[in-house]
């Protein structure tokens, strides 16, 4: 029976007996790689132990392997991820009119709505704060 190892660099394609574990190609490994890393085998997203037993993985399977990079600290707090309430200034809100209410209200909505419109500018939005 054969299972097919990828790495990075190449692929590798191992033969082994009923009841070789995932360490058997793991020291197949160490040997052409020369090197004592950590290797990591994953079948179709799956993690795959040590420990499983070789011929309960579908014939000709893959096994992708990887080595997991050795990490640190990461600078800085990540509990304060996002925090910007801090960081912005208050602004004091601004005293404003008292709203129309009403009669006026509706005569403002007029005037917004059919008898200010202007056909040969481009049309504003209702938010605009431009000024002609």
């Amino acid at each position: 029976m054969q299972v097919l190892v990828e790495l990075e660099e190449f692929t590798l394609i191992v033969s082994y007996k009923p009841g070789d574990t995932v360490k058997f190609v793991k020291e197949q490994l160490a040997k052409i790689t020369s090197s004592q890393e950590s290797f990591r085998f994953w079948h179709d997203g799956i993690f795959v132990p040590e420990t499983m037993r070789l011929d309960l993985l579908p014939p000709f399977a893959w096994l992708d392997v990887t080595v997991p990079v050795p990490g640190g600290k990461v600078h800085g707090s990540l509990a304060r991820a996002g925090k910007v309430k801090g960081q912005t200034p208050k602004v004091e809100k601004k005293e404003k009119r008292k709203p129309k209410t009403g009669r006026a209200k509706r005569r403002q909505q007029f005037g917004k709505r059919f008898n200010q419109t202007v056909s040969w500018k481009r049309h504003r939005g209702p938010n605009s704060q431009v000024k002609d």
